[in-house]
């Protein structure tokens, strides 16, 4: 009867979708973080989805130090040379690792991503000292 109730609705609900209208552009990119040498059994993943006029992005970490803050940013460049940060550093919430050293964090920048430039997300200690790094690949 449900079923019913839904095909018999069906043609009254299809006039109200516009399909003409594209929907925003969107570009996919995920980052798989690794440690340094000294931080080797660190990992993480990371992922940004950028719109026309903003990108969203995520971090997660594992087996980081425990109990401790890290900083986080999205950079131009690859993490062996990295260029410029995308957007401020204030705009990255820390990562507050619990007592198994994991973490995560959601950040919304006004800058864009750009479709075929290179860019990595980064994973440092307070002191600014890079632990762990990861490239954005598109998708």
């Amino acid at each position: 009867m449900k079923r019913l109730a839904l095909l018999l609705a069906l043609p009254f609900v299809l006039p109200a979708c516009d399909l003409s209208v594209d929907p925003p552009k969107q570009t996919i990119w995920e980052a798989t973080l690794h440690g340094d040498p000294a931080h080797a059994e660190l990992t993480g993943h990371a992922a940004a989805i950028s719109y026309s006029d903003r990108t969203e992005a995520s971090v997660s970490v594992s087996h980081a130090p425990d109990e401790t803050t890290l900083a986080w940013r999205i950079q131009g460049g690859s993490c062996a040379a990295p260029g410029a940060p995308v957007g401020s550093s204030a705009s990255y919430p820390p990562l507050h690792t619990d007592s198994t050293g994991a973490a995560s964090a959601n950040v919304l920048l006004s800058p864009i991503l750009v479709s075929g430039q290179d860019y990595h997300v980064a994973v440092a200690t307070a002191e600014e000292d890079a632990i762990a790094c990861g490239a954005l690949v598109e998708r």
